[in-house]
């Protein structure tokens, strides 16, 4: 809660980034976060995750085995980011879906913006029909972007109902242009990716 007070003992720390520190002294409790949060989540639905969005896509590269050590296969990031490594220093990281070169878990990025509630300037559909044209003319999956807000109408009733109809429309127009196309659980595309690397 810092970033609401603005501070200045905890630089570059914003609110919704619930793992982003400034100490390098806080990561222990952000791993025992992690591991009590996959723990929780065990017990209530019966199976352990195999897949780690962290807040705000902010997390340090040493709790990465934290969440591998309590079932996590695949974490999801960024295609950039600048990753803050403590005491005020940072790195520039470029990300993309795979299993990377000494990491132990397969990196998810999406590579599909659809939010069709926000105005971004651009028709959502047709924009995220052509970003899924260019994942696949790359041989990549496409991997789409899109947050709950989009479809929950407790905000916005009529922002519920058009983001429902632009997804129906959207994966109308995905199947009717790659029939061949597969919807999957992100489990089983990191399954998926894992097994072909």
């Amino acid at each position: 809660m810092a970033a609401l007070a603005d501070d200045p003992e905890m630089p570059g720390v914003g609110f919704t980034e619930a793992f982003a520190f400034h100490d390098v002294g806080e990561l222990d409790s952000h791993a025992r976060i992690i591991r009590d949060g996959l723990d929780v989540f065990a017990r209530n639905w019966g199976f352990r995750s195999e897949t780690f969005t962290p807040p705000a896509q902010t997390l340090h590269p040493s709790l990465f085995d934290v969440a591998g050590s309590a079932g996590v296969l695949a974490i999801d990031k960024p295609f950039r980011c600048t990753r803050p490594m403590g005491n005020g220093t940072s790195r520039r990281e470029f990300n993309c879906s795979g299993r990377q070169s000494g990491q132990g878990h397969v990196t998810v990025v999406r590579n599909v913006v659809f939010e069709p509630a926000s105005e971004r300037g651009y028709e959502p559909v047709a924009h995220a029909v052509q970003q899924v044209s260019a994942a696949f003319r790359w041989r990549r999956p496409a991997i789409i972007s899109s947050h709950r807000v989009n479809f929950c109408g407790h905000l916005s009733e009529s922002h519920r109902k058009n983001s429902l109809s632009a997804l129906r429309a959207l994966l109308s127009d995905i199947v009717q242009r790659w029939p061949d196309a597969e919807f999957v659980s992100v489990d089983h595309l990191v399954r998926e990716m894992d097994c072909s690397a």
